[in-house]
């Protein structure tokens, strides 16, 4: 006889059932906690790009500050120094580095800025020419 309707279950039939949901939502929950720490970490490493960047453009800017404010000290600058004092920026190294032109009778010179995080996984680098005229 063909019954549509009800359900033969037989012995233990829903108890494979109720393991095989379990399995499926932890799962999913392995999923969902995967992604999340994955999603973090790439946070964190945007947050440490974003900071290398941020004080190459900040150390860039007090230099085109020094040159209007104080031209001598900017144009006797040569070679290559460290900049920045660590405090607003603990974690990262900085490099500025002078490289003179010959742009006769002006001086000119090209500024390169180097920051890179204390792992070195991280890095930025601006540059820019000055000339005096």
């Amino acid at each position: 006889m063909l019954n549509l309707g009800v359900r033969d279950f037989k012995k233990g039939t829903g108890l494979i059932e109720l393991v095989f949901v379990l399995g499926m939502v932890l799962l999913f929950l392995t999923g969902i906690v995967t992604l999340s720490l994955s999603s973090l970490g790439v946070k964190n490493k945007n947050t440490a790009q974003e900071e290398t960047t941020r004080m190459a453009k900040k150390v860039m800017v007090d230099l085109v500050a020094l040159r209007e404010t104080d031209r001598a000290a900017f144009w006797a600058k040569s070679g290559s120094e460290d900049c920045g004092d660590g405090t607003n920026f603990p974690d990262l190294l900085c490099e500025i580095t002078y490289v003179a032109g010959s742009c006769s009778p002006n001086r000119c010179v090209t500024v390169g800025v180097v920051v890179t995080d204390e792992n070195g996984e991280f890095e930025a680098r601006v540059a820019r020419f000055f000339s005096d005229k």
